[in-house]
């Protein structure tokens, strides 16, 4: 690989660990999506239509979805999103 130009999966992996670590996430965010859970089924059960879009969190986002600063989605990534979205939204 050619090291003047480091992949953004380079400069997360060295710039911030935690982030990038799954392990070191694993059970954060494991309680962020129980919590997630709880709460879509509280408001299921008043009455109310709310779904989750579930397919975003197993997308494998690659290069061209993240935007220059390594973190954020691109517009490509933004699009994913929003095409997740739209089809769960879609379904209620």
């Amino acid at each position: 690989p050619d090291i003047s130009k480091p992949t953004c999966r380079d400069i997360r992996k060295n710039s911030c660990p935690r982030v990038s670590d799954n392990e070191a996430t694993k059970g954060q965010l494991d309680k962020l999506n129980e919590a997630i859970t709880a709460v879509v089924k509280t408001v299921k059960e008043s009455g109310k239509k709310i779904a989750v879009a579930t397919g975003v969190a197993t997308f494998k986002f690659e290069e061209e979805h993240i935007a220059a600063d390594c973190f954020h989605p691109s517009a490509k990534g933004l699009k994913v999103i929003a095409d997740y979205t739209k089809t769960t939204y879609d379904s209620l």
